[in-house]
C-alpha cells in the first residue's frame, strides 16, 4: 500500500494578490491612501460598480513605497455584501487591451447563436471581467475576487468600463510623483 503522504498533494502555495492589496494587509507601517472616485457601471442586480483611481503610500521608519491603481468596488446594500478587488499599474495596460478583446469578441459574436460561452479576463488580484453568450444572449459582468459574487451588467457597459480605467489611470499617472517625491 502507497505511503499517503505519497498519494496527498502538498498544498498549493498562497497567491500574492495585488501589491496594492498586499501594501492594505501591512501591519506596523502607515499607510497613507488617495481615492479619486471616478465613475460608476450601473448593474443589473444590487449597486453601482464604482471605479476609482486610488494611490497608496506605505511608510516604515524612513523607507517609502508608493503603489497606485485602479479599485473597483461595489458597496454593501440590504441585500448584498460590499466587495472591492486593485488593479495595479503595471497591469493596466494588458487589461484595457483585455477589454478591446472582450468589447471586440462580444460585438463579433452578437449575432451568432451559439452554445454556452464565456470571454474573461482575470488579474493577479483575482478581479475576473468578461461576458458570457447563450443562445443569442449576452451578459457582461465582473467578479470582484474568488468567492464574491458576480456582477452582471449590459454588455455595452464595457466600454464605459475601460473609459473609467483610463481616466482612473491617468489620473494616478498625474499624481504619483507627488506622493513620491514627499
Amino acid at each position: 500500500m502507497p505511503d499517503p503522504v505519497d498519494i496527498i498533494p502538498a498544498p498549493a502555495p498562497p497567491r500574492e494578490g495585488s501589491t496594492m492589496r498586499r501594501f492594505l494587509a501591512e501591519r506596523g507601517v502607515i499607510i497613507m491612501r488617495e481615492n479619486r472616485p471616478i465613475g460608476y457601471v450601473s448593474t443589473t442586480y444590487g449597486a453601482p460598480l464604482k471605479v476609482y483611481g486610488q494611490i497608496l503610500a506605505m511608510v516604515k521608519d524612513v523607507e517609502r513605497h508608493v503603489s497606485v491603481g485602479v479599485k473597483f468596488e461595489q458597496p454593501e446594500t440590504s441585500t448584498h455584501i460590499s466587495s472591492a478587488a486593485f488593479v495595479d499599474s503595471d497591469e493596466l495596460d494588458e487589461f484595457v487591451a483585455a477589454f478591446d478583446f472582450i468589447g471586440s469578441a462580444a460585438q463579433n459574436m452578437a449575432k451568432e447563436r451559439r452554445d454556452y460561452t464565456e470571454v474573461t479576463y482575470c488579474t493577479r488580484d483575482d478581479l475576473t471581467v468578461g461576458f458570457y453568450q447563450d443562445e443569442l444572449k449576452q451578459q457582461a459582468f465582473v467578479r470582484l475576487g474568488i468567492g464574491s459574487p458576480i456582477i452582471f451588467f449590459a454588455v455595452t457597459a464595457l466600454a464605459t468600463l475601460r473609459d473609467l480605467v483610463i481616466q482612473a489611470r491617468a489620473h494616478v499617472n498625474g499624481r504619483r510623483p507627488a506622493w513620491e517625491a514627499r
